[in-house]
């Protein structure tokens, strides 16, 4: 809920809001992108006191692909060759978007995104936004073909443009996770991968309305503040270790699963600490 506490600039001044979106110096542009699936050989031989993280499959380092650290390591330098570790990414294929879509994906600068699987909520039209807005960012919602029979015996029906009001539904086929948790974090989490040509995405929770003009939220929370992401604070908890815990007593994972994205944060130093630099 960002209406009690965000200031935004006002309505005059979000019409003439420009976002910083200069492309990359050529340069540093990667030519080359590939993929490793789970049977794939990794690149970088990495450093025997790695081979720790090579342990049995669980639908979580499946998703990372099993990278080492000094593999992770590497995957952060821009070369002309990227070699990206892609644990829902096979031969057979998943996520599956049509051309058509990954073409209007390519065209968006700004994004704000949100989806629904396996049926999911209703879809809430965003509001509040200005017309510059309007013009500029694109409002995408993904669906499965499931949310969207669900939906179409609900009377939301797909227009001929491909959208439902402000979004543009992206049917997905070939989810690669029977838990709809877990392909939603796909959207959520990979929007750099989706949007490509995008500067700054926004995500928006299936259960919400955004209803505040998105330039301005932008505005306020990554350029007033020189920051380059934006997050809420967890309600409840504030250290990632008592949410692990809270993910085994909901039974939203099991304790071997959660275990080992613990051991994985643990490896990498994140602090038990409650806070950090005076926030959560």
């Amino acid at each position: 809920n960002l209406s009690g506490c965000l200031k935004l600039l006002p309505a005059e001044e979000l019409e003439h809001v420009e976002l910083p979106l200069t492309e990359e110096s050529s340069s540093n542009l990667v030519k080359r992108l590939v993929y490793l699936s789970d049977q794939g050989t990794p690149y970088g031989a990495g450093d025997s006191t790695d081979s720790w993280q090579r342990i049995n499959d669980t639908r979580f380092n499946l998703f990372t692909g099993h990278q080492t650290m000094d593999e992770r390591e590497k995957s952060f330098k821009v070369n002309e060759t990227a070699v990206i570790h892609c644990g829902f990414y096979s031969e057979n294929g998943g996520f599956k978007i049509s051309d058509e879509d990954k073409s209007y994906m390519q065209s968006c600068k700004v994004a704000v995104s949100t989806c629904a699987f396996g049926g999911g909520d209703d879809l809430y039209q965003p509001i509040g936004m200005s017309e510059a807005s309007l013009k500029k960012v694109c409002y995408v919602a993904f669906w499965d073909e499931i949310t969207l029979a669900a939906q179409e015996l609900q009377g939301s029906k797909i227009g001929d443009d491909g959208f439902i009001g402000k979004w543009r539904i992206v049917i997905v086929k070939n989810l690669p996770f029977v838990d709809q948790r877990l392909n939603g974090k796909i959207p959520k989490m990979l929007p750099h991968r989706l949007f490509p040509h995008a500067k700054y995405s926004i995500w928006v929770d299936s259960k919400s309305q955004f209803r505040r003009d998105p330039l301005g939220v932008i505005e306020a929370l990554l350029l007033r503040t020189n920051s380059v992401l934006a997050i809420s604070e967890h309600g409840a908890r504030s250290s990632v270790y008592d949410e692990a815990k809270a993910v085994v007593r909901k039974h939203k994972a099991t304790p071997e699963e959660v275990e080992v994205q613990i051991t994985q944060y643990r490896k990498d130093g994140l602090p038990a600490d409650k806070r950090f630099n005076g926030r959560k």
